[in-house]
């Protein structure tokens, strides 16, 4: 999984290199500032070796500072600048949403009518077995139940169109009920997309650029389901070499090209109250919109607030601020590029950072985060407030509680978690002890009352695991669910829930062994070596898949009946189906659009 990647890189690379201390500066002092953030970026640049990368910084008079550095081409010496076009990945789902909120304006479709009054023949069914109406709030909130991916066909050099999504999504099924909880998806943009060219009679990439990017004057930009041979696009790398960057169907969820030069052109009219040059290109009310938090009534999203598209609320503890007011923020990644982008509406900044490789998605946001900072203090003379101090907790009261916390079985488990399956122990009179990533972690128990994360190599050197080491854990009942829930910055979400144990019906426990994709594509970037095991009275699925590089996604899988099986994220009764099929060769099994037979036990 792609979290799984990054905290396992967190893991091992924190603290490796020293970057240049954030400096106190007040008010004017822009040319220090940018002189301090052109050395912070050429230095973690170097460190994380990275090839190219561009900023753009805007308040609501403008763009006060754009900025390229490194290469955009390296092979050409072509250097990177503000016009430098990237793949700006899920950056594309917040031009979606506005794109509909337009047509929400003028009256040609309802944000919270149901899909099928656009798609009538849209229908997915639920894990129960029921197809609830799903909104087009609920597809911009991410709450609509919908799968994240179809894996097949989601990234290929022949990529098909995103509009055969719907349909594909009627013998899917969704992977929950609507509204129960944050769940990310990109078909979800698919299907939002879909609607918007259903409705206008036009397709989607004139339509947006007519709609959004020629209003905005973002000549750099367009969607495309193929990165296109354009003059100033950037060649991605994986690991400091050149790659080539695959198409993508989902083109409403991550099909847009661009530069920071025209997202500072879109920031700059999300902070005008949808205004751009004298043209009123979203109405001020939508735009408000989109910065409001729209899911406070979904107890299992906790204090995770989301707007329509936007994300809300920091994560990091290097943003928080008093008196800043909404932090909206949104990431981009592709296989070879990364993008993040944060706007403060309140305080009218935004701050925009594009990089052509495929490792630069921590680089992206530390860079976004340390222009923000800088640019709060110069411009506004806002400070950063200090992080809280974190104490460990005494060891008498670190006995006491873990003694009671056994009693209870309060940790104890096998968890589905954001970064798959992990298990925490309860050991007698210390601390829980989590496994995960083949190392054990201990939650060490804070004076809070909150649970850190603590790691000691060979048992005896304490790592620093950065943000990893920042979350503060808790373990809560909500709707029924014994939940594992974090603090990250100013934002409390769900991380995963306890997974029940349940006896294997004999059916599945027949099925384990190694599978073969019978249905791939040479020309599709598809998964392989699928894989399902039993393990300590659990089932597990994994799965290698080609755009996520060569590390295993291990995640559990729940049987419902002897002929399907949920695959498990954050919920113990949510997921993506997989069914027992019959082929030529027999039985098979059928997972997000793919066919595998068993090839060995």
């Amino acid at each position: 999984m792609k979290y799984k990647i990054w905290l396992l890189s967190l893991v091992i690379l924190t603290g490796c290199a020293s970057s240049p201390e954030m400096p106190e500066l007040g008010p004017g002092q822009q040319s220090a500032a940018m002189a301090h953030l052109r050395d912070y970026i050429n230095q973690e640049m170097s460190a994380a070796k990275v090839q190219g990368l561009s900023i753009a910084i805007v308040d609501d008079q403008g763009v006060r500072w754009a900025q390229g550095f490194g290469w955009a081409d390296r092979e050409h010496s072509l250097p990177a600048n503000e016009h430098t076009q990237y793949r700006v990945g899920s950056l594309s789902k917040l031009f979606t949403d506005a794109a509909a909120l337009q047509l929400v304006a003028q009256d040609r479709i309802n944000l919270d009518a149901p899909v099928r009054q656009y798609l009538p023949e849209f229908s997915p069914k639920a894990p129960d077995g029921v197809a609830y109406p799903i909104t087009l709030r609920m597809l911009m909130t991410h709450h609509s139940g919908l799968p994240r991916d179809i894996l097949k066909g989601f990234m290929s050099d022949r990529p098909g169109s995103f509009e055969d999504v719907p349909r594909s999504l009627n013998d899917l099924g969704a992977d929950d009920v609507p509204q129960r909880s944050f769940s990310y998806s990109n078909v979800g943009l698919s299907v939002l997309g879909s609607v918007i060219t259903h409705v206008t009679k036009e397709p989607f990439d004139g339509w947006m650029r007519s709609a959004l990017l020629e209003p905005l004057h973002m000549q750099d930009s367009m969607f495309e389901a193929l990165p296109g041979h354009h003059a100033q696009m950037a060649q991605g790398y994986a690991d400091g070499v050149a790659a080539t960057e695959p198409g993508l169907r989902d083109v409403p969820a991550g099909g847009l090209t661009s530069s920071v030069h025209d997202i500072a052109n879109f920031m700059r009219m999300m902070l005008s109250h949808g205004e751009f040059n004298g043209h009123q290109v979203l109405p001020a009310s939508w735009v408000q919109a989109m910065f409001t938090p729209q899911n406070t009534q979904v107890p299992l999203d906790v204090n995770f607030p989301v707007g329509l598209g936007w994300m809300l609320g920091s994560l990091s503890q290097q943003v928080t601020y008093e008196g800043v007011g909404t932090v909206a923020h949104h990431a981009g990644k592709t296989r070879l590029f990364n993008t993040q982008m944060y706007v403060l509406p309140e305080q009218q900044i935004g701050v925009v950072v594009m990089a052509n490789d495929q490792n630069a998605q921590k680089l992206v946001d530390r860079i976004a985060l340390r222009a923000l900072a800088l640019t709060l203090q110069v411009r506004l003379g806002i400070h950063a407030v200090p992080p809280p101090q974190r104490h460990w907790a005494a060891a008498e009261a670190e006995i006491s509680t873990a003694q009671n916390d056994a009693d209870q079985q309060r940790w104890s488990g096998l968890y589905s978690t954001f970064v798959g399956p992990v298990v925490i122990d309860q050991p007698l009179g210390r601390s829980p002890v989590a496994h995960a990533f083949g190392s054990a972690f201990d939650l060490r128990l804070r004076t809070d009352g909150y649970r850190s994360l603590s790691y000691s190599l060979l048992g005896l050197i304490p790592v620093p695991l950065g943000y990893l080491g920042e979350i503060a854990f808790e373990r809560k009942s909500i709707q029924g669910l014994d939940t594992l829930v974090g603090q990250m910055g100013s934002t409390t979400m769900l991380l995963g829930t306890r997974v029940p144990q349940e006896p294997i019906p004999a059916a599945w426990s027949a099925r384990t062994g190694k599978y073969e994709i019978i249905n791939s594509d040479p020309q599709i970037a598809g998964i392989r070596d699928l894989k399902l095991a039993q393990e300590d009275g659990h089932l597990f699925i994994e799965f290698i898949e080609a755009t996520m590089g060569t590390e295993p996604q291990r995640l559990l899988l729940r049987p419902r009946s002897n002929n399907e099986a949920q695959v498990l994220q954050l919920l113990p009764d949510a997921g993506p189906l997989l069914r027992v099929t019959f082929t030529s060769d027999g039985e098979a099994l059928a997972f997000s659009g793919y066919i595998a037979v068993r090839r060995a036990h």
